[in-house]
């Protein structure tokens, strides 16, 4: 996902994408692997990289529409319950 904004909505991390991005959903919550930690308004990808809220960032990973089909290895916070598709974030480019 290239060009993403990171934001927090309802306490969920999410990502927008700009708005001329031709695709279905604009607007992403997003699932990180065990070890990604946030601290404050800084959230470091074990291994692939940092950004703060608020960033525009270009995103490695991939889509998912809903929790039952993400892989084991990656978790959107439980706190986190927007009806928003998921992206799943392997690694993360400020740009």
């Amino acid at each position: 996902m290239k060009d993403a904004t990171l934001v927090v909505t309802d306490g969920c991390v999410c990502v927008v994408q700009p708005p001329d991005t031709p695709v279905v959903h604009l607007k992403f919550r997003l699932a990180f692997f065990e070890g990604t930690t946030m601290d404050g308004e800084t959230i470091t990808i074990p291994e692939g990289g940092q950004a703060r809220i608020g960033d525009t960032v270009d995103l490695g990973g991939g889509g998912f529409f809903d929790l039952e089909s993400l892989p084991e290895n990656l978790r959107v916070p439980a706190a986190c319950d927007l009806d928003l598709p998921i992206w799943s974030a392997t690694d993360m480019k400020v740009v």
